[in-house]
């Protein structure tokens, strides 16, 4: 993968968006952001 495109993608998700979290911890939360493409997967975990 190009270097300059994993970093640029590695600082989307990195990036704080208004609540103070990255898009990984919300994912983390179980949650999606409005702008991200993949959602939380724990939400689909144990049921």
């Amino acid at each position: 993968m190009n270097q300059n495109l994993l970093l640029s993608t590695d600082n989307y998700y990195s990036q704080l968006r208004e609540e103070g979290k990255s898009i990984y911890n919300i994912w983390e939360e179980g949650k999606a952001y409005k702008d991200s493409i993949t959602p939380g997967a724990s939400q689909f975990c144990n049921r």
